[in-house]
């Protein structure tokens, strides 16, 4: 089995010539699937994933790949090879949280709108959630409406921030600016509301004074991956609701310029090599 494409991180599709040849199937990292966590449908936290692309592991650069059937998904024929590659981190990286504290017309809240906070607001709106886009200034205000977003927030507006305040039921923390400041998120969130990071913080998370928190009995969780279930559960809603994330395609001998790109934030917001 060849690789076809690969999305710059962990994951790959690729053909599969000893089964269906039309058919199309992505690995994903291995675990024991014995214990506790992979019961839960969480492999991304098992303490004995292997992972795609890491360790030694080449990922979608080897010439070829040995999958575990467990480990290798359809992709539904709704979505396109370039467009699922992508789907496959960041997708289910903001589709799984989603489901878990956020049914459908909760309010929900994407801080950042970068590689994940897109998808986060394409599959928010589609499941039927009411949908807050929070960023730093207006220059990605005109985006976030477009994506769906029912609301824009720019975080250095103090009258913006009084009039949000306990309005979100969920926030989803997809990426911050350096200085960031956390705590004013603690005041968009409802009682009993839950704050997820999706993203890895640069810096240490603080947040002054505690009074929100406590009182207002806030959840502040995070999430890498989904399970199995997630997965498949993804891949067939985008493809039900024709959701796609934006990308930008490069030929394989130009994996360095790809890569630039997403080092100097000019590739909006996947890059995907293609061969």
């Amino acid at each position: 089995m060849g690789a076809s494409l690969l999305i710059l991180n962990f994951f790959l599709t690729f053909a599969v010539t000893n089964l269906n040849p039309f058919s199309r199937y992505f690995q994903w990292k291995e675990a024991c699937e014995k214990c506790d966590i992979c019961a839960a449908d969480c492999q991304a936290a098992c303490d004995k994933s292997v992972p795609t692309c890491a360790g030694g592991n080449k990922g979608g650069f080897a010439e070829a790949i040995h999958v575990k059937y467990l480990y290798a998904h359809a992709i539904p024929d709704g979505l396109k090879s370039e467009h699922a590659a992508p789907l496959l981190c960041g997708g289910v990286t903001v589709y799984a949280p989603l489901v878990k504290h956020a049914p459908p017309s909760k309010t929900v809240g994407v801080v950042g709108l970068g590689g994940l906070g897109h998808l986060a607001v394409k599959f928010a709106k589609a499941r039927g959630n009411i949908v807050t886009v929070i960023s730093g200034g207006e220059s990605k205000k005109e985006l976030a409406l477009q994506l769906g977003a029912d609301r824009y927030i720019d975080m250095s507006d103090a009258e913006a921030l009084k009039a949000a305040a306990d309005s979100l039921d969920f926030v989803l923390v997809t990426g911050t600016s350096p200085g960031f400041d956390h705590s004013l998120l603690l005041g968009l969130v409802k009682k009993l509301g839950t704050i997820c990071y999706v993203a890895a913080q640069t810096e240490n998370i603080s947040v002054k004074p505690m009074g929100h928190l406590l009182s207002k009995h806030i959840n502040v969780t995070g999430n890498t991956a989904g399970g199995h279930g997630s997965m498949r559960d993804m891949l067939r809603f985008a493809a039900a609701h024709s959701i796609a994330p934006m990308i930008e395609l490069f030929p394989f001998a130009d994996a360095q310029k790809a890569l630039d790109g997403i080092q100097n934030n000019t590739t909006r917001f996947r890059g995907v090599l293609f061969m």
